[in-house]
């Protein structure tokens, strides 16, 4: 059902004969446009239909990336960040929220093999003497299981 209503490739090369000057290019229009007035109509009243019956809505994760995002205090990107051990101030360039196997970061027996959410971040300091563009950079993952950000970093809001 959910291929019937594909009008996008008829609309988008429809007039390109015609454009080109094919001497047939306004019959080859003509059928484009003939087959989205067609397939349109029918595909959106079939998906509407079989919709509900067809889809599976399966189990719904329990845990929601933004409300465990705050729950656990973590920065976004762009955002500087202190290294409390160190002292050093470092940049937030990339965020991705992962699905990770409980225990990954513990013992590998331990694991439960049960996926839990994550957010893994790459952090980049810039080096002075080099130059700009230059520096380190580095990663780290945050879930539930994990030591609390704070415990090492704390987002700088003045800077």
């Amino acid at each position: 059902m959910g291929y019937i209503p594909k009008a996008t490739v008829q609309a988008a090369i429809g007039a390109v004969p015609l454009a080109a000057g094919v001497a047939s290019g306004e019959v080859i229009l003509a059928v484009a446009v003939l087959s989205i007035l067609v397939t349109a109509p029918i595909g959106a009243i079939g998906i509407m239909i079989m919709g509900e019956k067809i889809l599976d809505f399966g189990e719904r994760s329990t845990y929601r990336f933004k409300e465990l995002r705050e729950m656990m205090g973590l920065p976004r990107v762009g955002e500087r960040i202190l290294n409390k051990r160190l002292g050093t101030v470092w940049k937030v360039i990339e965020e991705k929220e992962i699905w990770m196997k409980d225990g990954e970061r513990r013992d590998k027996a331990d694991a439960s093999g049960e996926l839990i959410p994550a957010f893994q971040f790459r952090f980049w300091k810039e080096d002075t003497s080099s130059g700009p563009g230059t520096g380190k950079t580095v990663s780290h993952r945050y879930s539930r299981e994990d030591p609390s950000f704070q415990d090492h970093w704390e987002i700088i809001y003045d800077w």
